[in-house]
């Protein structure tokens, strides 16, 4: 996004999420995904931490941090009548933009993972994405390794059970 864009929000729904305008909210949402794939490498494995997860398995807070941080240079929130109001809305959107990149960052390598699989291609990182590149062995290791496996298998179980 150009350094000199800049959007104000009129509306923001009581979840935290930028509803108006929509135009503001629908660059929003798309930045997030943009800045997830930017800066998060592919060789992280959860956003959140697991109890038992080394440092490097999880997105730390202070990157979490400086993901909002830039996102939010782009972007202003509605005027409240005091700084404890402006506080806790600023609060509520990030809590909402932080589940929305996670979200964005686990749909991603979910996909890139599915079309590996079908083509048994590596993906072709290019442009902002080539940074990525260095970090597909460790991905691919990791996806194949029996703990991800298992991992899966959880997951599958404990998504069943909410239907």
């Amino acid at each position: 996004m150009d350094a000199r864009t800049h959007y104000t929000f009129e509306v923001i729904m009581p979840t935290g999420e930028p509803k108006l305008p929509k135009n503001a909210a629908d660059t929003f949402k798309k930045q997030c995904g943009v800045l997830v794939r930017d800066h998060v490498p592919i060789s992280v494995r959860e956003w959140n931490k697991r109890k038992g997860a080394a440092d490097s398995d999880y997105v730390a807070e202070r990157y979490k941090d400086n993901l909002w941080n830039d996102l939010m240079s782009h972007f202003n929130l509605p005027e409240c009548e005091n700084e404890d109001a402006a506080d806790k809305l600023r609060a509520k959107v990030k809590q909402w933009t932080l589940k929305k990149m996670a979200e964005l960052f686990r749909s991603w390598k979910k996909k890139l993972w599915k079309n590996y699989l079908k083509t048994k291609k590596v993906p072709v990182f290019e442009g902002y994405l080539a940074k990525q590149a260095n970090h597909w062995k460790a991905f691919q290791e990791y996806k194949e390794s029996e703990d991800a496996q298992a991992l899966s298998e959880k997951n599958k179980i404990n998504a069943d059970k909410k239907k």
